[in-house]
């Protein structure tokens, strides 16, 4: 937390979960809220069409000016080295290795991936996001190596954000009344803005759209239907399935254009996400292979082939020798090998045109060649 109020320089209080509509305290305003309205007594407090509530809870609890969401995954896996690490020990790492402190002969890989998304009451309330995906590798640990600085990486990642603005509370209870929370809008109404003729017409569009949503009847709950299913497709990553519900929503009697246009709108963003990390994924293989090109990647397997075919050194007599991978050898029944590789077209028929076809192709020869510790497995 400290880390955070130094990066954004404001007061910051921590959820352990994101706050949701059955949160005892909102509940006892919610209660209060619509005891003071005789007419919205059946209204569902939960307003389950409402997906603001992580965002807006904190600002009707704290004098908060927006809401950072952070999502993380982390994992920690330790494995056998495949070489040995030739950086030389510290005098501590020396001092601990020969008291048997730490994992010798290992190293351990701490990973940690998700996003901060940002909702600012002062900006459009569109979240924003940045990913995080930070992997560090410490060979041979000891009880003294360093740990992966998740609190770095989400401060980071806070930093790329936009900054914050001033609250417009009026606008957000307006974007509310809009995005289907009526009841949470009236609650922005009553703690944030006074009592004035310009901020009461909130209060009535919010009573307002509450008592239509109670005389809806069937159309309330086909719009509530469509929405769930749109929002499973889309958790699910099935955005063609989203757009078929939507359109079949479209085609009925009873649907409203609001409703339609929030879906349309959610579906639009998924789209956005979903080509970010098309992209994201894409910029990661093209990496991938601009470390290790297909023409780099087959040259070490064909040296490789030669330098393990044992039956090849026994017909030479010659003992099989292990060799560094990729390392040519000044045999001349090796520099043969080599050569006949190119000259037979092994290297270009049945190891270039198969990595460079597919990206099938491609993945197996770098498992062919992470088994036997050529290439190190990409991060």
């Amino acid at each position: 937390m400290s880390l955070l109020e130094q990066k954004t320089g404001r007061r910051v209080f921590l959820f352990s979960a994101p706050p949701a509509s059955t949160d005892a305290q909102w509940q006892t305003v919610a209660a209060s809220l619509l005891k003071a309205n005789p007419s919205l007594a059946r209204y569902d407090p939960h307003e389950p069409r409402c997906t603001a509530y992580w965002a807006v809870l904190p600002t009707l609890e704290h004098d908060v000016e927006g809401v950072y969401r952070v999502s993380l995954d982390y994992s920690e896996a330790t494995r056998p080295l495949t070489e040995p690490d030739p950086t030389p020990r510290t005098g501590v790492q020396e001092f601990l290795h020969a008291l048997d402190v730490g994992s010798h002969g290992s190293e351990r890989k701490e990973s940690v991936s998700g996003t901060v998304a940002l909702f600012s009451i002062g900006a459009s309330p569109d979240s924003p996001s940045i990913p995080i995906s930070r992997t560090v590798t410490f060979v041979e640990p000891t009880l003294l190596a360093p740990r992966l600085d998740i609190a770095s990486a989400v401060a980071e990642a806070i930093g790329m954000l936009p900054p914050l603005r001033s609250p417009d509370w009026d606008d957000l209870g307006r974007w509310l009344v809009s995005s289907e929370c009526p009841l949470l809008a009236l609650g922005v109404y009553e703690t944030h803005l006074d009592h004035a003729a310009g901020h009461r017409k909130l209060k009535m569009e919010a009573v307002a759209t509450m008592q239509r949503g109670l005389t809806a009847g069937p159309v309330r709950q086909l719009a509530q239907d469509t929405s769930a299913r749109v929002h499973a497709a889309l958790h699910a990553g099935n955005l063609s399935d989203a757009e078929a519900v939507l359109a079949q929503y479209d085609q009925q009697p009873g649907h409203q254009p609001r409703t339609a246009a929030m879906l349309r709108r959610r579906l639009e963003s998924a789209r956005r996400h979903a080509a970010a990390d098309q992209k994201r994924a894409a910029d990661a293989r093209q990496a991938k292979e601009d470390r290790y090109s297909c023409q780099l990647l087959c040259g070490l397997h064909m040296v490789e082939l030669c330098n393990n075919d044992k039956v090849l050194w026994n017909r030479s007599g010659r003992t099989w020798e292990a060799t560094p991978c990729g390392k040519r050898r000044p045999e001349p029944f090796l520099v043969e090998c080599y050569r006949q590789q190119w000259l037979t077209g092994t290297f270009h028929e049945s190891c270039l045109l198969p990595c460079q076809g597919t990206a099938d192709g491609r993945d197996k020869l770098m498992r062919i060649l992470q088994d036997a510790g050529c290439v190190r497995e990409s991060s």
